[in-house]
């Protein structure tokens, strides 16, 4: 029976036992340190977001680069018979 239960019951409480109190700031302690955690995993996934759009940004780069050339040759060799 927890401290909290035997006051309820009108029982003296156990002064080993940690107050509901307590028992909730505890709680809320581990939920900070846990949200802590989520925060510096969803930093290393934003991190690894911009090194994937920097990437993509060069790729679409080289990639637009590469069609006007082509666009540039087909049209310079449409007008070959």
């Amino acid at each position: 029976m927890t401290s909290h239960s035997r006051e309820l019951l009108g029982q003296p409480r156990d002064r080993n036992v940690a107050f509901p109190d307590d028992c909730i700031e505890l709680g809320l302690l581990d939920v900070q340190a846990r949200l802590l955690g989520v925060q510096g995993r969803l930093r290393r996934v934003q991190a690894r977001l911009r090194g994937s759009r920097a990437k993509l940004g060069i790729v679409e780069r080289v990639a637009g680069f590469h069609l006007d050339e082509a666009v540039a040759i087909w049209d310079r060799t449409k007008h070959i018979p």
